[in-house]
């Protein structure tokens, strides 16, 4: 009686170690160490509300860096350093309100100031087609006004002593964003998005704007 052809038993094999290899590759998957890619970006921003508050800003600087850990095709976990620039909008502010304390009223004896945030926030990102991903996380911030906390004026109508709206100080930071990437070549990931935020400081809920555009280094 003949024995199993070579070739039978190279096939069998082959197809043996076929199966090892997947198998091994579906294990690394799902157990091995997920990848972190460094993202950079940088934009226009502008705070949308509220009024009394945005009214002393311009559109300025926005900028990012993120650690991405990417798991599966689809799903990732970003960890981001924001910073926003609030330039002054000369002509627009001044240190006299009005009864209610909202609106600036006329010119006064201070000097025009500009703002600045910076927050971290940890969102889980959610790739819902081949080239579009949306987050959405939290976290905490840092709300510089311009001016020094509890910074106070008086009002020139009524004499009342009047808080500076959106005073210095951290708050509780909520984000989302949409972002769309592409790859001009297989190395390179650019991508081009939106983003709004918004920090909680006393009573008042800032809230931000920004587009711009990045690179994931691989």
């Amino acid at each position: 009686m003949r024995g199993p052809s070579p070739w039978f038993l190279l096939l069998l094999l082959s197809c043996f170690a076929r199966s090892a290899s997947a198998a091994e590759a579906a294990q690394a998957d799902s157990l091995g160490p997920l990848p972190l890619h460094l993202v950079g970006e940088a934009g226009i921003g502008w705070m949308q509300s509220p009024v009394d508050i945005r009214r002393r800003y311009k559109a300025g600087l926005d900028a990012a860096v993120s650690l991405e850990l990417h798991g599966r095709r689809r799903i990732a976990l970003s960890a981001r350093g924001e910073y926003h620039d609030f330039p002054n909008a000369a002509g627009l502010y001044s240190g006299y309100y009005n009864a209610g304390g909202a609106y600036p009223t006329g010119y006064a004896n201070i000097n025009l100031v500009s703002g600045r945030a910076f927050d971290i926030v940890l969102a889980p990102m959610l790739r819902v087609t081949d080239d579009w991903w949306l987050d959405a996380g939290a976290g905490y911030g840092y709300f510089d006004s311009g001016y020094s906390s509890g910074q106070k004026f008086i009002d020139g109508a009524t004499g009342q002593t009047i808080t500076v709206p959106g005073s210095t100080g951290w708050g509780a930071v909520v984000a989302a964003g949409l972002r769309y990437e592409f790859q001009p070549n297989v190395r390179d990931h650019i991508l081009v998005g939106a983003r709004w935020y918004q920090m909680s400081r006393d009573t008042r809920t800032l809230q931000c704007f920004r587009l711009g555009a990045g690179y994931r280094f691989q």
